[in-house]
C-alpha cells in the first residue's frame, strides 16, 4: 500500500511540474519514479491474486524479453537501413549498435540468473550489464514517452518570433528534405497567425557549405513567394544552442518576447531545454520526420540528454562498485 500512495503522490507531482514548466527534465524522472512506484504497489497489493501474479510473471520473463529481443532486431535493421539509405556515418550506426547493446544486456541478465557461480568479478560484471539494460531501457522509455507527450501538449501559438533551427545543406547549398520540413512549418505558424511574428531564420555556415544555412533558408522562402521583410537572419550558430542564444541576445533578451521555435519533432523537448536553460519565454513545435530516421536521431537525442545529466549514471556506476566492493570484501 506504501508504494502505490508514493506512487500516486509521485504522480501528482509530476502534474504539478508539468503545468508549471513541460521543458523541465525533473519531470521524466519523477513520471519514471511514479510508473515504477504505482506498478510495484499494485504487484505488491495483488500478490495474493493468482491470476494476476501469474500474469505479472509471465509478464517479466515471457513478454518483457520478447520485446526487447524485438526491438532489438528492428534496431539493427533499421542500422542496415540507415547505412544505405544517409551512407556510412557513425550517426548513422546508433540504431544498429543500440540493438546489438540491447543483445548483450539481455545475454548478461540470462547469464546472471543461470549461473550459480558465488559472488565473483565475473559475477559482478554480469551484474553491471544487467543493471545498465534495466537503466538505460527505463530511462529511455521514459524520455521518448514524455518527449511524445510534450509534442502533444497544448500551445499558446502567440508570439513575436518563429525561431527555425537549421541542419545541413544539401551540395552545401540547398535546403534539404529534414530543414524543408521545418520551413513549410514555419510558414504555416506564420500564415495562422496572419503575419503577427516576425521568422528568425538561425544556422551558420559549415566548413562544407558554400554559404550560411540561415541564408539558405531565407533563399528557400523568397522562392516560395514569402516576403523578405518578415524574415531576420541569425547566421553564426553552429548548434541548437547557440541557435537560440545568439537569436535571444540579437533581439535583445528572453523573457521580453514571446518565442515559438520549429525543430524536427524528435528534436523539440531537447530544444525546449536549451530555451529554458537560457531564460527564454519559448515553447517549441515540431515537424514531421520521415519513422526510419526517429530511431538513430532520437537515441542521439538520449546521448545528448543523459550526458547533460552525467550524474545519474554516475550514481548508478557507483553504487555497483559500491555493492561490488562489499561483496568482495571477506566478511
Amino acid at each position: 500500500m506504501l508504494y502505490l500512495i508514493i506512487g500516486s503522490l509521485c504522480l501528482l507531482l509530476f502534474c504539478l511540474l508539468l503545468y508549471r514548466d513541460p521543458r523541465s527534465f525533473l519531470n521524466v524522472i519523477v513520471l519514471l519514479a511514479a510508473v515504477v512506484l504505482l506498478f510495484t504497489g499494485f504487484a505488491e497489493t495483488t500478490r495474493h491474486v493468482e491470476y494476476v501474479s501469474e500474469g505479472i510473471m509471465l509478464f517479466f520473463l515471457f513478454f518483457v524479453p520478447l520485446s526487447l529481443l524485438f526491438i532489438a532486431v528492428l534496431l539493427i535493421l533499421n542500422g542496415v537501413f540507415m547505412l544505405k539509405r544517409e551512407g556510412r556515418k557513425l550517426s548513422n550506426l546508433l540504431s544498429m549498435l543500440a540493438g546489438f547493446a540491447m543483445i548483450a544486456g539481455m545475454i548478461a541478465t540470462g547469464c546472471m540468473l543461470l549461473v550459480s557461480t558465488p559472488d565473483t568479478m565475473l559475477m559482478s560484471f554480469l551484474w553491471l550489464g544487467s543493471i545498465l539494460t534495466v537503466y538505460v531501457s527505463a530511462t529511455f522509455t521514459a524520455l521518448l514517452i514524455y518527449s511524445l507527450l510534450y509534442l502533444r501538449l497544448p500551445k499558446d501559438m502567440h508570439c513575436d518570433y518563429i525561431i527555425v533551427h537549421g541542419c545541413g545543406l544539401l551540395d552545401g547549398e540547398r535546403v534539404s528534405p529534414l530543414l524543408k520540413g521545418r520551413l513549410d512549418k514555419a510558414a504555416e505558424v506564420y500564415k495562422k497567425l496572419n503575419g503577427r511574428a516576425k521568422l528568425v531564420l538561425s544556422g551558420g555556415q559549415g566548413a562544407d557549405e558554400k554559404l550560411s544555412e540561415a541564408q539558405a533558408m531565407e533563399n528557400y522562402l523568397l522562392g516560395q513567394g514569402f516576403p523578405r521583410d518578415a524574415m531576420l537572419l541569425e547566421d553564426k550558430s553552429a548548434t541548437t544552442y547557440e541557435n537560440l542564444r545568439n537569436v535571444r541576445d540579437m533581439l535583445g533578451g528572453g523573457r521580453e518576447h514571446r518565442y515559438l521555435f520549429v525543430t524536427s519533432d524528435y528534436h523539440v523537448f531537447r530544444t525546449g531545454m536549451f530555451a529554458r536553460d537560457l531564460g527564454m519565454n519559448a515553447a517549441g513545435i515540431g515537424c514531421k520526420t520521415a519513422m526510419y530516421y526517429w530511431p538513430s536521431a532520437f537515441i542521439r537525442e538520449y546521448i545528448a540528454i543523459m550526458v547533460r545529466y552525467k550524474w545519474i549514471t554516475v550514481a548508478v556506476l557507483l553504487l555497483w562498485l559500491a555493492l561490488t566492493i562489499e561483496s568482495l570484501l571477506p566478511i
